[in-house]
């Protein structure tokens, strides 16, 4: 459903619980339409990796564009993240 455009932001509440809960709604009561979109969707993209397998995804990438070598991503924990110590007087 996500490459179908309809469950982008399900759950986090981005677009308010009532239209997350219509949006997949929509999509189980037409599945068949869903995965039409999705089918559609998921041929324009140039490449689709996996989160859990991000090292091979990027290899695959990188082979997939002919790149001497390969891509690398750094690694960020979003739930956690650094700010910087406020300095004196900033409190």
């Amino acid at each position: 459903a996500w490459f179908a455009g309809e469950t982008v932001h399900y759950g986090m509440g981005a677009t308010g619980n009532t239209a997350d809960n219509a949006r997949m709604r929509r999509a189980i009561r037409n599945r068949t339409e869903t995965l039409r979109r999705a089918v559609r969707n998921y041929h324009r993209f140039a490449f689709v990796g996996l989160l859990e397998e991000k090292d091979a995804s990027m290899e695959l990438l990188q082979h997939a564009l002919g790149w001497a070598a390969t891509p690398q991503m750094e690694r960020l924990n979003a739930a956690s993240p650094s700010y910087p110590e406020p300095t004196r007087g900033e409190t």
